[in-house]
């Protein structure tokens, strides 16, 4: 069976304004403040369809690994094919 996710996509918006995320594992992150202020929807979104699973690239992945980051934009399209569903966040 496929693996099911909601993938989002959003305007990442300044990258000198950014707001820490605490994970699940206690570490926190630095984020933008537009993505910060999306996953509240992202969330949502997912509770409203069942989705426990969301790509959102600026977590999913290390923003400081230039080349994992040469990675993933190479399989961006077909992470968004893949999905079960696309959301999208303009801010």
């Amino acid at each position: 069976m496929p693996l099911r996710y909601l993938a989002v996509s959003y305007a990442w918006g300044d990258h000198n304004r950014t707001k820490l995320l605490k994970l699940k594992t206690g570490e926190c992150i630095p984020i933008t403040s537009s993505l910060h202020d999306a996953i509240p929807q992202f969330v949502a979104r997912a509770v409203k369809f069942d989705y426990r699973l969301m790509w959102i690239d600026q977590i999913c992945t290390d923003q400081n690994n230039l080349r994992e980051l040469g990675q993933q934009v190479a399989l961006m399209q077909d992470l968004y094919a893949a999905a079960s569903m696309v959301t999208i966040w303009l801010g």
